[in-house]
């Protein structure tokens, strides 16, 4: 399947409005968001990121989960009674995840991506009660900001229609598809404003996520969505 063509005019809208939902407001849904994308940023990544520096073990909460839920559009799920919410914690902290965690090559091209989608798949696994039910959306955003320097991506019906995937019957298919989009327009990405925290060459936290380019991916949610 080629590639889809994103002009440069949705790149930039899309710049905009990432810069504005970092900061906590959404100007295409005309609302302030609590929590922000920067608060979910150091939420997940911060936490995940320290404790794989010291090999140690590390809890996230349920309010915290129910915080991203909220924010990135899954509202739904809140009345969904499988969601393990412990299941992120017991996850990030088996060795089995360590170590694939580790095995990633940043920068990898597809073969990262398909690690990464192994991880999603995998993680998925931890967050239902019920195992026919698979959580794959809210996977992809929780890896999405806990993982910064690896390739991951939010995925949704709405970006799964605009690529014409049907991304529950074909998710591999979708993920390599956003791989491959992000990739074809990474030089005018590179061009591109980030926030005030991507640029300061103190903190730890966004440099890393700068060597995964997350920002790259950050703008190409939103630009995908308009095209």
């Amino acid at each position: 399947m080629p590639i889809p063509t994103i002009n440069n005019a949705t790149i930039e809208s899309a710049k905009l409005r990432a810069l504005s939902v970092w900061n906590g407001y959404d100007p295409r849904l005309a609302r302030h968001l609590d929590p922000s994308c920067r608060q979910m940023f150091y939420t997940f990544g911060r936490s995940a990121i320290d404790a794989l520096d010291k090999g140690s073990n590390v809890n996230f909460s349920e309010l915290s989960l129910r915080g991203l839920m909220r924010v990135c559009g899954l509202a739904a799920l809140h009345r969904i009674n499988d969601i393990e919410f412990t299941g992120l914690t017991t996850w990030f902290n088996e060795p089995s995840t360590r170590q694939a965690i580790s095995s990633i090559q940043v920068n990898g091209g597809e073969a990262e991506a398909i690690q990464t989608y192994e991880l999603l798949v995998n993680l998925s696994g931890y967050l239902t009660i019920n195992q026919r039910t698979r959580f794959t959306v809210l996977s992809s955003r929780i890896l999405f900001y806990l993982l910064p320097h690896l390739k991951f991506f939010n995925i949704s019906t709405d970006i799964g229609e605009k690529l014409h995937i049907h991304h529950l019957n074909n998710t591999k298919e979708l993920w390599l598809e956003i791989n491959a989009l992000v990739t074809e327009h990474s030089a005018q990405l590179d061009l591109l404003e980030k926030p005030d925290d991507f640029t300061d060459k103190t903190n730890k936290y966004t440099q890393l996520a700068n060597t995964g380019n997350w920002w790259h991916r950050r703008v190409m949610d939103f630009a995908m969505l308009d095209s």
